[in-house]
């Protein structure tokens, strides 16, 4: 693999850590106490981090 390829690796495995870890967050109480700007903000930041993961998904796919 290619040092630029184990970059794309890298940073797919930190976004799909950090992205199951607000998944998490979503379902606490703590979130819930939150203001209403800011949980709306992790609501959304949550679907655009799994779409990255999904580019990133595809690229790794296509590595040779």
């Amino acid at each position: 693999m290619q040092p630029h390829q184990q970059r794309v690796v890298d940073e797919h495995n930190e976004l799909r850590a950090k992205a199951s870890k607000l998944d998490t967050f979503l379902d606490t109480p703590m979130f819930q106490e939150l203001d209403p700007a800011e949980r709306a903000m992790l609501s959304l930041q949550l679907p655009i981090m799994e779409a990255y993961l999904g580019v990133l998904e595809l690229r790794i796919a296509n590595f040779k």
